[in-house]
């Protein structure tokens, strides 16, 4: 992972690359985990069906007794149902605990086992699980405000109560939207900080001020992604089944022959059990890239808001020369978050007094580092004047006349048979100035005349 803000387009894409770094760790235990809670679920949902409705077997059929015991029966499977895949549901977000420390671990090149994973999750299980708790309770409210007009309409025949349910539907869209983007921190920020449920709240709430959108587009495209790789996947499968039994009974009259209807059990059988093991693929693969896309995204928020790259470098820093213990970088430092507050480019300062400006360099236009968005800026350091050398005189000197000797010519050479090639004429001689004499010194004459 890169350790510097990345923004939403290597958030998305890493998301997806997860898998790639540790898949035997990650899908198996995604994978053995959803296995293991169907296969219980199922095991309950079974029993307390067998038992409930083996009891209409003890009563007369089309009896008063009959149908209160059907009624029953069929309440406590439905509750039943409903409290078992909510609480096995609370798993997936154990499973997304792991992933968020496999997250952490790859973020500062490290690769780790599932023991060590799990030994970074394993304090934060109870408070995954009680924020899982919020969530449940949370739903339960929105789900008896949307029923009470319902119930209200239907027992008093006023139906225009229970119209009420489509424009409150509606609203619950965007509401949904917002409340789940706003909290798609939490589950990274209650194992990586070891704080509580309403703490983990506060601090996703925080964290995604001012970057919403880039955290909503990650959420919603991994949802979507999730949900047309998992129909494109399934769905063959599924309408395959649903023609079976016309294949088998191809005008719905008759009993088909003991093999063949073997078979087409045996088939179907097969089927559905591939197009289990299918969606529970694809589910846990969902489960593992929603998780990584809200540790990213998680991480990219704290290093544009709290210098968390910097202590991630230093951390790598220390690993790589030797150090044996090492502090942990991720929880919340408030030095760390003051000092990123501050802005980290700025244009440059005012030159310092004291510089004179050289002559002879033209004066260049102040640059400053470009504004990047999202960055945290640091202050500016004050610009130094640029100190050009003296310009020195240009140096003359006198042109050098030195005349070469002349080269004697080559030898020529004859070939036999070949007459001999004539000698160029050769050229006048370049006549030599006089050189200057300088006049030789003479006695004075003497004096005509006697003395």
């Amino acid at each position: 992972m890169p350790l510097y803000p990345f923004g939403f387009g290597t958030a998305l894409g890493r998301s997806f690359s997860v898998l790639r770094g540790n898949p035997k760790v990650l899908l198996g235990f995604a994978v053995g985990v959803q296995a293991a809670a169907s296969f219980v679920g199922l095991l309950i949902l079974g029993g307390v069906s067998f038992l409930m409705f083996s009891r209409l077997a003890t009563v007369e059929e089309f009896s008063d007794e009959f149908d209160a015991l059907m009624a029953g029966s069929i309440a406590v499977t439905a509750v039943v149902g409903v409290v078992v895949t909510l609480a096995l549901s609370a798993l997936n977000v154990v499973v997304q605990g792991v992933v968020v420390a496999e997250v952490s671990r790859a973020t500062v090149g490290e690769r780790a086992t599932l023991r060590e994973l799990w030994a970074i999750v394993r304090p934060s299980f109870w408070r995954l699980v009680g924020y899982f708790a919020l969530q449940l309770l949370a739903i339960l409210v929105v789900a008896l405000v949307v029923a009470v007009p319902v119930i209200i309409g239907a027992g008093t025949e006023q139906y225009f109560l229970a119209a009420l349910i489509f424009p409150l539907l509606l609203a619950m869209i965007p509401l949904w939207a917002w409340i789940g983007t706003k909290l798609y921190l939490v589950p990274s920020a209650i194992v990586l900080e070891g704080i509580g449920p309403i703490a983990g709240i506060r601090r996703s709430w925080q964290l995604t001020r001012g970057r919403f959108w880039p955290t909503f587009g990650v959420m919603i495209l991994i949802s979507v992604i999730v949900s047309v790789a998992s129909s494109i996947v399934t769905a063959p499968l599924q309408l395959f089944g649903s023609f079976l039994p016309v294949i088998v009974m191809p005008f719905g009259e008759g009993t088909p022959e003991p093999g063949d209807f073997g078979a087409a059990l045996a088939t179907m059988l097969v089927v559905t059990i591939v197009t289990m093991a299918l969606q529970l693929l694809v589910s846990a693969i969902g489960t593992i890239v929603t998780g990584a896309g809200g540790a990213l995204m998680y991480i990219d928020a704290r290093m544009r808001r709290e210098g968390l790259d910097l202590r991630l470098q230093s951390y790598v820093e220390q690993r790589e020369l030797g150090a044996s213990e090492l502090p942990d970088p991720w929880p919340y430092d408030p030095a760390y978050a003051a000092y990123a507050a501050q802005p980290r480019y700025g244009a440059p300062g005012p030159a310092q007094p004291g510089y004179a400006q050289q002559p002879g360099y033209p004066q260049q236009p102040e640059q400053g580092y470009p504004q990047h968005p999202g960055y945290p800026q640091q202050p500016g350091y004050p610009q130094q004047p640029p100190q050009g050398y003296p310009q020195q005189p240009p140096q003359r000197y006198p042109p050098q006349q030195q005349a070469y000797p002349q080269q004697p010519g080559y030898p020529q050479q004859q070939y036999p048979g070949q007459p001999p090639y004539p000698a160029p004429p050769s050229a006048p001689a370049a006549e030599q100035p006089a050189q200057w004499q300088p006049p030789q010194w003479q006695p004075p004459a003497p004096p005509s005349g006697g003395a």
